[in-house]
């Protein structure tokens, strides 16, 4: 049996020159995905990676419907 690939990194800066959040994204072993984001927007994005991570909790906690 295989281990699995670890998890993506994910991380995010603010962009002083622009009031931009820079958003990445890097799958294991490929280079990192750079998004530019308005803060509202990165906030509406980071509230659905939160949704998606309480999801995956559910499932791993049996949990699911």
């Amino acid at each position: 049996m295989s281990n699995p690939p670890p998890p993506p990194a994910v991380g995010a800066a603010v962009q002083p020159a622009t009031g931009q959040v820079m958003a990445w994204i890097a799958p294991a072993g490929q280079l990192a995905h750079l998004v530019p984001l308005p803060p509202a927007r990165a906030r509406d994005l980071a509230s659905q990676l939160l949704a998606a991570a309480e999801a995956a909790e559910q499932i791993e906690d049996g949990d699911h419907q």
